[in-house]
């Protein structure tokens, strides 16, 4: 009996192996979902030649209106409706449409992103009120909610052809999106580390979540300007330090300060322009 089992045990064995082996072969990559995706809108040929992008029927809400009786009141949050975003992707243009409710005060207002002798110029236009001429950082929403520059570099067709272009070989997980299972993974796009919602069922990107970095890094980078300027304060009141401290202080202080300036001011002006 000896010898008949295991054989048979070895074989057994032998066989799971190479179903284990090619389940492993077989399973999905982020790659290979982004273009299923692609195929359920309509293959990356037709994806690449669409010129304009509208998404209707949003809704959200928006704080940071500055409508409160007193400075240190709660804020209540406005109700936006009937969002329509239009995006112009070949001439890097967007608008948006929306009413905006909070109480008994509300708008219907339009915000355009639109280009003038190739700099981005942001048009207001509000019932009642002239057409307003803004840089882009001005407009009424977009300021704080999205801005013309998320539009137009996360939008869903672009994210799912940068997934599909992308090699992978990452095995996507399994997460929970709006209430239900997705296939996560996470593809690069324009420098960012961007994570994705394949629905399993229609093979659409029903999702997609990004890092500002730029943000991150502005406060890491203005954390260690503070630190590195206090640093260089106090060992000004020492005695008897190394000729080269002081020095070595006083870089790494303009280094902080140059990748705060980076971050923040040069990103300010390369968005909305320099003007007066």
């Amino acid at each position: 009996m000896t010898k008949r089992w295991l054989p048979a045990a070895a074989g057994l064995m032998a066989i799971t192996s190479v179903i284990g082996l090619a389940s492993c072969a077989s399973a999905p990559t982020t790659q290979g979902l982004a273009k299923d995706a692609a195929t359920a809108m309509g293959g990356l040929d037709r994806l690449r030649g669409v010129q304009t992008v509208t998404m209707k029927g949003g809704t959200g809400t928006r704080l940071r209106l500055g409508q409160m009786v007193h400075a240190t009141d709660a804020e209540m949050p406005a109700s936006l409706t009937n969002v329509v975003e239009t995006l112009d992707l070949p001439n890097g243009r967007a608008a948006l449409d929306y009413e905006i409710k909070m109480g008994d005060f509300g708008q219907h207002r339009q915000e355009v992103l639109t280009k003038k002798n190739g700099k981005p110029v942001g048009l207001e236009n509000v019932a009642g009120r002239p057409l307003a001429v803004t840089s882009p950082s001005g407009l009424f929403s977009w300021g704080t909610q999205n801005s013309p520059e998320f539009l137009l570099r996360r939008n869903v067709l672009g994210i799912v052809m940068a997934a599909a272009d992308t090699p992978s070989t990452e095995m996507p997980q399994t997460r929970d999106f709006a209430g239900t299972p997705h296939a996560f993974g996470t593809t690069r796009l324009a420098g960012e580390t961007i994570g994705l919602y394949f629905n399993p069922q229609t093979k659409l990107l029903d999702g997609f979540e990004a890092t500002d970095t730029r943000v991150l890094f502005h406060s890491l980078f203005g954390c260690f300007f503070y630190g590195a300027f206090v640093t260089k304060m106090l060992l000004l009141t020492r005695k008897g330090l190394p000729a080269w401290v002081i020095p070595i202080a006083g870089g790494l202080v303009f280094f902080g300060l140059v990748f705060v300036w980076l971050t923040s001011a040069l990103w300010f002006f390369q968005t909305s322009g320099v003007t007066f």
